[in-house]
């Protein structure tokens, strides 16, 4: 009877630890953000005149590079979000 109980607050302890640990800093990677509702997808785009500035090369035709990024805070962000 007793062990549910403390399997129950076993599991209430290392959801608090986790999302302190997360808190201090991000260590989940950052698509787990996006699907739990920590963060939201942006698309990410860099022109070629960003590129080759970065490199220091030029770069034989325009072009747009985008990436899929999650933009997140973190999983305390994402409990407030759901009890709003």
């Amino acid at each position: 009877m007793a062990k549910p109980i403390y399997s129950a607050l076993v599991l209430v302890l290392v959801l608090i630890g986790l999302i302190w640990f997360d808190n201090q800093a991000p260590f989940l990677p950052d698509k787990f953000y996006c699907v739990v509702g920590a963060g939201y997808e942006a698309l990410w785009r860099q022109d070629a005149s960003e590129l080759r500035r970065a490199s220091g090369e030029a770069s034989p035709r325009p072009f747009v590079s985008a990436t899929k990024v999650c933009v997140h805070g973190s999983l305390w962000d994402g409990i407030e979000a759901v009890i709003q």
